[in-house]
């Protein structure tokens, strides 16, 4: 059996999403810190039935944990994408494995398409990505690379957008209604330390964590842990309270889109925002390499749904641009900065519903 053929046995054993529990994820997407009366108010159910919702995504595997969007350059970390080939077949998931152990390495995608693997590496500067690429091809041997380095970000979020009408900001007053004094400290408060930087890791394993244990493990009180979280929505360090998914078991395929505009006419940064204007589109970036743009798109249905998007978006109006296609089938890692506090195990995400339930 071809590795698209069991990608597609998986998918049929997943329980189709109703289009509630599309925008409840899109809702958890863009602002998993609501309250579940706050999110039954938006869908017209009870707090109770947001509950049982939540509670099924998470028997689905659907939902896998409450997560944050980070602003990594803020914290003082550039991003690179590394698509790695000429692996042999039956050592992928061993490579895979291997690279996920680098504490630079954000996600690890096993797929087919452009490469066997796709990596989402951080690092502060040149030197230490070269360090980290060279140690792979001392670890991997004969492998063949290709980096694309990010430079501008246009839209990261984990769901399509099936409740457009929300916006975050407006429902989220209670940690970013401040006055200009507390607002004018902040900003002096800029930078982040190392209690800052393990809180920030404790939320990416799980945003739900009550303030008093993170407390706990960082040695500060609940309120002073509440008013660094506060500092750094306010810097946005941390740009929205999301969400991690497995998009199969939502019923999507993961694709990445590599596109070549260097030998059109086209404006990479028009091409970009045109992308991101797209609900489908979950991740846009510009960046320097062989390609131009790179954007993650969630597929519901057949692939040739997404080729048909890609006609609309792009093909149809431009001329001379190259498209290349990786189809992401396992994921491996999947983190929103390196991991600071590995001392930190969260409780298995089962529990949010019992424990967040009042």
């Amino acid at each position: 059996m071809t590795v698209v053929q069991k990608m597609w046995v998986k998918r049929e054993k997943v329980a189709k999403l109703t289009a509630s529990e599309k925008k409840l994820l899109s809702i958890l997407d863009k602002d998993s810190w609501l309250t579940f009366r706050e999110m039954g108010r938006l869908l017209n159910i009870s707090a109770s039935t947001i509950n049982y919702r939540i509670s099924k995504l998470i028997r689905l595997g659907v939902l896998q944990r409450l997560s944050i969007n980070v602003n990594l350059e803020k914290i003082g970390y550039n991003v690179a994408f590394v698509g790695i080939n000429n692996i042999i077949n039956e050592n992928v998931s061993q490579v895979a494995e291997h690279i996920s152990e680098d504490n630079n390495v954000l996600s690890v995608h096993r797929g087919i398409g452009r490469y066997s693997l796709l990596t989402k590496v951080c690092y502060k500067d040149f030197s230490e990505l070269s360090d980290v690429l060279e140690k792979w091809k001392n670890d991997l041997g004969d492998v063949l690379m290709e980096v694309f380095l990010v430079t501008d970000i246009y839209k990261a979020s984990a769901f399509p957008d099936f409740f457009p009408e929300l916006d975050y900001k407006v429902y989220r007053q209670a940690y970013t209604k401040v006055s200009e004094k507390d607002q004018d400290m902040a900003s002096r408060e800029a930078k982040v330390d190392e209690r800052d930087l393990k809180i920030l890791t404790i939320l990416d394993k799980d945003n739900w964590t009550r303030f008093k244990e993170i407390g706990e493990y960082v040695n500060l009180s609940a309120n002073s842990v509440f008013f660094r979280i506060r500092k750094m929505v306010l810097n946005q360090i941390i740009k929205n309270f999301t969400i991690v998914i497995d998009p199969q078991k939502a019923g999507f395929t993961e694709v990445y889109l590599f596109i070549d505009t260097l030998r059109s006419q086209l404006n990479s940064f028009e091409l970009a925002s045109k992308l991101a204007s797209d609900p489908n589109v979950v991740f846009v970036a510009t960046g320097i390499g062989e390609y131009s743009v790179l954007a993650r798109v969630l597929v519901e249905g057949p692939l040739r749904k997404l080729h048909r998007k890609v006609e609309e978006l792009i093909k149809r109006k431009y001329t001379n641009i190259g498209i290349k296609y990786f189809i992401a089938l396992d994921t491996y890692k999947n983190l929103a900065l390196p991991d600071f506090f590995p001392e930190f195990t969260p409780r298995p995400p089962i529990n949010y519903g019992k424990r967040y339930s009042a």
